[in-house]
């Protein structure tokens, strides 16, 4: 007999906060702890390549899939 110990279709919670470029960023606590605590600046370079966030607010899955311009190139 084969026992499943994964749990499927569990997602990581999101988060959104701005880089000092003023983009808006989507992370994951996942991406912090890779980074060191720091995330990556798109627009960034030199020393504001990255930036540790200061303030941060949850963002859902359903925001991200149900913008308009969601799965297009």
């Amino acid at each position: 007999m084969i026992k499943k110990n994964a749990f499927g279709g569990t997602t990581a919670p999101l988060y959104e906060t701005t880089s000092p470029s003023g983009k808006k960023i989507i992370f994951t606590v996942a991406d912090l702890v890779q980074g060191g605590g720091k995330l990556k600046d798109p627009d960034g370079d030199g020393d504001h390549a990255h930036f540790k966030p200061k303030k941060s607010k949850p963002h859902s899955l359903a925001d991200k899939v149900n913008k308009p311009n969601y799965g297009k190139k």
